[in-house]
């Protein structure tokens, strides 16, 4: 099968970049041919610059092809909104009134979808490109369409009104919450599925399980216990609630690594650090690369995944940090709430109480003192994150919804 990946922020640190090339990877994977077709606005342009190979920034396959689309409509800057306001969007809609096939005429994801059809492709995997997909039934080109959306933005509401068309072969979604706001638009219920992320297992097999070879190479300390968080450092991701447990812990014992995150929240949360009078060992190590991140990980004796119930996604989500976490092979704390706790238990992660500094501190005690409890988690993890693989969600996804 020929299968078109369509998205945008290609490349960015988004995680839901990183999930959607991944997806190329496991199309590509089972057999299928694969071409990942990217809208490219301002941002993307200016990474494209900073990176020198996009797969190797992603770690996928050089023989999945990469085409970008230039959008030439005012939205080219729209990731520029901060300092533009919302002159792009205006402007745009201000062109649509003048001239109604504006948006035919200088949409990238119109473009995408003309290319696809000339190009003969079966399929057309989406995400956050709806316009394309709406394109793509109207070209009688079979879509799928990947929604984390809680709240059904109008643009996907356009798409969903159209999911009894036969070209619109489905949603895939990543919790049952998710569920009931999708057959609200009144999309089929067999036209939904309902699975949790995934993880890319090979690329963590691949890197060695030898902490000191691998802090050698990170330059990390070899004396110290590791307790690392990865990913985004914006509120509700548990970074407060890392920082107030740190001042539980005896110092010196203990050195705290957070991974990710731009300049400035890492200015903000050092400056947080600062107003709390805080003393211990907590390093800010940036953005890593995605290739990275399983070094990374494993460098670890802990790692930290303490979702709040601040989290705006906290009752939805399917975290693609845990199931990196669980493929390290490296034991996890994580907060107990609800989401997590359909995923992984006790016996896979160690759970904290949510939002709790003092109870996480206490669980890093217990689990730095418990070689047992630690060989028995990462074991656990190891064994289910097994199922939750890029290759073998790409298979289901296409049994269910193309078979």
């Amino acid at each position: 099968m020929k299968i078109a990946v369509i998205t945008d922020h290609v490349p960015t640190q988004y995680a839901h970049s990183i999930n959607t090339m991944k997806h190329a990877q496991g199309f590509y994977s089972l057999g299928h041919e694969v071409e990942i077709l990217c809208v490219q606005r301002y941002v993307e342009l200016k990474n494209k610059f900073k990176i020198r190979d996009i797969h190797d920034y992603y770690d996928i396959n050089h023989k999945i092809k990469i085409k970008f689309f230039t959008d030439k409509s005012p939205l080219f800057f729209r990731d520029l909104r901060r300092r533009l306001k919302d002159y792009p969007y205006a402007a745009t809609n201000k062109l649509r009134k003048i001239l109604p096939r504006t948006e035919d005429i200088l949409d990238p994801e119109s473009k995408i979808s003309e290319y696809c059809k000339k190009n003969s492709f079966d399929l057309a995997y989406c995400r956050r490109s709806t316009n394309a997909a709406y394109y793509n039934i109207i070209n009688r080109i079979p879509i799928i369409i990947e929604s984390h959306n809680y709240v059904i933005p109008p643009e996907l509401k356009k798409i969903l009104r159209l999911s009894k068309n036969k070209y619109f072969r489905g949603v895939v979604i990543i919790s049952n919450p998710l569920k009931e706001s999708h057959l609200k638009e009144g999309i089929p219920k067999e036209k939904i599925v309902i699975l949790e992320d995934a993880v890319d297992i090979d690329k963590f097999n691949l890197v060695i399980d030898n902490k000191r070879k691998i802090r050698e190479k990170l330059k990390l300390p070899l004396n110290k216990n590791i307790v690392m968080y990865t990913g985004n450092l914006k509120e509700g991701r548990g970074l407060e609630t890392i920082i107030k447990a740190a001042k539980y812990l005896k110092e010196g014992d203990h050195a705290f690594y957070i991974v990710g995150g731009s300049k400035k929240k890492i200015n903000s949360w050092r400056l947080f650090i600062n107003k709390q009078k805080i003393k211990a060992d907590i390093t800010f190590l940036g953005f890593k690369e995605n290739s990275l991140i399983p070094f990374y990980l494993k460098s670890a004796d802990i790692l930290l995944a303490p979702y709040s119930m601040e989290c705006s996604t906290v009752r939805w989500m399917s975290p693609l940090k845990l199931f990196e976490y669980m493929a390290s092979k490296v034991p996890t704390i994580t907060s107990d709430v609800v989401r997590i706790k359909e995923i992984c238990d006790n016996y896979e992660c160690l759970l904290f109480k949510v939002d709790n500094p003092k109870d996480l501190a206490e669980k890093i005690r217990i689990l730095l003192q418990n070689r047992n409890m630690q060989e028995e988690l990462k074991k656990n993890a190891y064994n289910k994150v097994k199922k939750f693989t890029y290759k073998k969600r790409c298979e289901i996804i296409l049994k269910k919804l193309c078979d």
